[in-house]
């Protein structure tokens, strides 16, 4: 997603009249969120070529925790480095069509497990910590936890499982 300031209202705003501060508008393919400490307009449009940060609004995870998930992952994969500034609250929900109390959520939450800090005034900034390998074990018992859960839901025993998984490995590996 690709965030500029528009400075003068668009004939969208105009047309719908002044929003309450953070209140999303649409139009077509485009976004505007309102922002309240200045008389700026945010205009979000998709980029194409860009991964489209996205979220699942019909999961049982709660939006909040999907996005932080894609963060982590970001960090993981190196695509966010130590230290790097993550965009302001308002970007985040202009980025994940989210609403901005959610993407401060996200903040709060990623700040409170260590994931990232703030410098007042400044911004939001990826921890310098290196939590890579951290990251990586979390999600993977994560992960394996829910597939536990699944498989065995279906009556497999542990070493059906096992069987399973390393008959599922050898086949992809023959691709």
């Amino acid at each position: 997603t690709e965030i500029r300031k528009v400075s003068i209202f668009s004939m969208c705003v105009k047309k719908f009249g002044v929003p309450a501060p953070g209140f999303f508008i649409f139009c077509k393919n485009s976004k505007f969120v309102l922002d309240n400490h200045s008389d700026m307009v945010y205009h979000a449009t998709s980029t194409v070529g860009r991964r489209r940060n996205e979220v699942d609004y019909k999961a049982n995870s709660p939006i909040y925790l999907q996005v932080i998930q894609d963060i982590k992952r970001k960090i993981i994969s190196g695509e966010l480095k130590y230290g790097e500034k993550l965009p302001s609250s308002r970007e985040l929900a202009l980025q994940y069509q989210i609403n901005p109390n959610t993407a401060a959520r996200v903040y709060n939450e990623m700040e409170l497990e260590g994931l990232t800090f703030t410098r007042r005034g400044i911004g939001t900034f990826v921890t310098e910590e290196p939590i890579g390998e951290r990251l990586r074990k979390e999600i993977r018992d994560e992960l394996l936890e829910e597939f536990d859960r699944t498989i065995s839901g279906l009556g497999y025993t542990p070493e059906e499982i096992v069987e399973m998984v390393g008959e599922y490995y050898q086949k992809e590996r023959r691709r």
